[in-house]
């Protein structure tokens, strides 16, 4: 088993870290949850070509990145849209909280899926929307879908809030509990926010 080497010191500076880059250099960020050691050789080498010298963490905007995220949904799906109609949010709570406002009325009911982390689910209740809970069953060490529960909240709302691998549990939902969800959605008319790791 490969170890990695936690005491050698990594200068962030110049990578558009958001942790290091904007700091004073008398003060310690404490504010990001953003690691300082490097990652694991096999997942450098991986990556190698974009040289970040092993860290992988929060950043700051670089001048093209509209650019470099259009060129990617065309790569990789096929999708064409404008550099002017990506729209950069700086954190997943007020990219939520911003989709909540935006797609949904007051008093609207939103699902999750719970345990939840905490404050994807309170951006539901701050923005005066209902908060509908679809309970995940246990079951033989796992995390399973209710389905049957999911479908009769999703007859009452109009947003469902996916995260994914889902927070707390660490549930990597397979392709088959997707393809389900998407159906239901499809079929209720609830949009999806979904938050992708």
């Amino acid at each position: 088993m490969n170890q990695n080497n936690f005491n050698k010191l990594i200068s962030r500076q110049n990578t558009y870290s958001a942790k290091w880059c904007n700091s004073n250099a008398n003060i310690i960020p404490l504010s990001v949850a953003d690691m300082d050691i490097s990652a694991p050789d096999f997942i450098i080498n991986k990556l190698s070509q974009f040289n970040l010298a092993g860290i992988y963490g929060y950043t700051d905007l670089s001048s093209d990145w509209n650019n470099v995220a259009v060129n990617w949904f065309k790569s990789q799906y096929a999708w064409h849209v404008t550099p002017e109609s990506v729209v950069f949010c700086p954190r997943i709570i007020q990219a939520v909280s911003l989709y909540i406002q935006n797609f949904t009325q007051i008093g609207d009911k939103v699902t999750t899926l719970s345990p939840a982390y905490h404050p994807i689910s309170n951006t539901v209740c701050v923005n005066h929307r209902q908060l509908l809970e679809s309970p995940l069953i246990y079951h033989n060490g796992c995390y399973e879908i209710d389905f049957d529960d999911l479908e009769y909240k999703f007859k009452q709302s109009v947003c469902f809030i996916l995260l994914s691998p889902h927070n707390p549990t660490g549930t990597v939902w397979q392709q088959a509990d997707l393809l389900k969800i998407a159906k239901l959605a499809e079929k209720y008319k609830v949009f999806i926010i979904s938050d992708d790791v």
